[in-house]
């Protein structure tokens, strides 16, 4: 680019239905970075710029635009560079060796020993350019909360492989993600703009800078990252269940009437527990001794009853045909 074109601009120190993981609020993937100079000590910390990045896998790894991470700082200094996930915990991120491109796309990583699969973005590594393709820039305008940028592209690649577009973004947004509206895929990373003027922002495309996402390697659109199916429904707090009786006693073999004790259990569905039970009769007779109890814990309705038969000169039976209705309510979490 020219050297007078760099001077007027301004590089981009990023809600969106992006494609991530199933079940994943993509705004979750965004990740807001502070870099920062230190002595060894741990003294003499100097701000040095504020960027945006975004994962591009669970165990950790980040993109983010290549200029955000200086190349140099004062002599015997420590670069000190941290991310922030969308629900406010800081981690360290270190560049990984080889993950600084001349695309100005650069690979960071959190320590691989946090245990915590994270919230990731999937990446088109062959991205469909087209002019007024819709396209959204998410980023971190000033350091602020994350912000959606809707545009489209309005000029294909200049020599240097950068992408035009009008999305309005501000400095804070670099490195954050080019999301393909048609598709919901990060197609580019966020690299400038002109200052004062919406209509001229600039992405580096992912092509661009494939070996940079290969270095994980990165969730590809395909094989390795599909679009996510709808979130399940939220369990109702509170649902019932039925458990059919139909049970016949038909023993005659004495000159008296016998009985037999029967034994009904009931069992919640997973994630709930009962708190009522009741024995709705469809057809009954000589039933006796029914009774219901709810364990403690209720993890089970146990309901005990008996039936009664004649004797052998008349073979009178018992029955119950009935159903034992379950209340179950939610488990909290």
């Amino acid at each position: 680019m020219p050297r007078l074109l760099l001077s007027f601009l301004f590089f981009l120190c990023g809600l969106t239905t992006a494609f991530a993981q199933a079940d994943v609020n993509p705004a979750d993937a965004v990740v807001a970075i502070t870099v920062s100079a230190q002595k060894p000590d741990g003294t003499g910390t100097v701000a040095i710029d504020k960027g945006t990045g975004f994962l591009i896998g669970a165990d950790g790894w980040v993109v983010t635009a290549a200029h955000v991470i200086p190349t140099q700082i004062p002599a015997g200094d420590q670069l000190v560079i941290v991310g922030t996930t969308r629900d406010g915990r800081q981690f360290p991120l270190a560049l990984q060796p080889g993950g600084k491109s001349d695309a100005d796309v650069a690979l960071l990583r959190f320590p691989s020993t946090l245990g915590i699969a994270f919230p990731y973005l999937c990446v088109d590594p062959h991205p469909n350019i087209g002019l007024q393709n819709k396209i959204l820039g998410l980023g971190f305008p000033l350091g602020k909360q994350l912000s959606e940028r809707p545009g489209a592209i309005t000029s294909t690649a200049d020599e240097n492989g950068m992408i035009q577009a009008n999305m309005g973004l501000a400095e804070g947004m670099s490195g954050g993600p080019v999301i393909d509206a048609s598709d919901n895929a990060v197609i580019g990373v966020i690299t400038g703009g002109w200052a004062m003027e919406s209509s001229f922002d600039f992405f580096m495309p992912t092509n661009q800078a494939l070996g940079v996402f290969q270095i994980p390697p990165a969730k590809f659109v395909g094989a390795d990252c599909a679009a996510p199916p709808p979130p399940p429904p939220p369990k109702p707090h509170e649902i019932t269940r039925d458990v059919q009786i139909d049970q016949t006693y038909d023993h005659h073999d004495t000159f008296d009437e016998s009985s037999q004790d029967y034994t009904v259990t009931g069992e919640p569905d997973d994630g709930y527990r009962i708190v009522k039970a009741e024995l709705i009769k469809q057809s009954a007779t000589r039933d006796t001794d029914e009774a219901i109890n709810i364990g403690p814990d209720g993890k089970s309705a146990v309901l005990t009853y008996k039936l009664t038969a004649g004797p052998a000169y008349d073979k009178y039976r018992g029955w119950l045909h009935a159903t034992l209705h379950l209340t179950e309510r939610l488990i909290s979490q």
